[in-house]
């Protein structure tokens, strides 16, 4: 879309994958990458409740969103862009904050597994 690509040190930075996330901003390109976003955060939610049941499968949804919020915050961290540096950042807040989030609900859940194990040993 660009007449002449950016500059390298203002492309997207560690782990550009060009089916993921191609170069185009089309709507074809976009819904692709929506597409995508989906089954991962659909895989992850459906193994989490394979694991761990209804709050596992919320720590999959949290894990996997965050994982799709930090990818975009990496692809726009070093954009000279102040709407693609805000972008970024917003990203990296809420990528954050779902790692937290479902690493608290894995804790939760391991220590509701450690209880179990102990009133099964009396």
């Amino acid at each position: 879309m660009y007449p002449n690509p950016p500059p390298p040190q203002f492309q997207a930075q560690h782990g550009e994958l060009s089916f993921i996330e191609p170069e185009d901003t089309s709507d074809n390109a976009a819904i692709t990458s929506a597409g995508l976003t989906i089954v991962a955060v659909t895989a992850g939610t459906a193994i989490g409740y394979a694991l761990k049941g209804s709050l596992g499968a919320i720590s999959g949804l949290l894990f996997s969103g965050a994982a799709a919020n930090l990818y975009r915050a990496q692809k726009w961290w070093k954009s000279p862009n102040p709407s693609n540096k805000h972008e970024a950042i917003v990203s990296t807040v809420f990528g954050i904050g779902g790692i937290v989030a479902g690493g608290f609900l894995v804790y939760q859940l391991m220590q509701e597994n450690s209880e179990e194990s102990r009133k099964d040993d009396e």
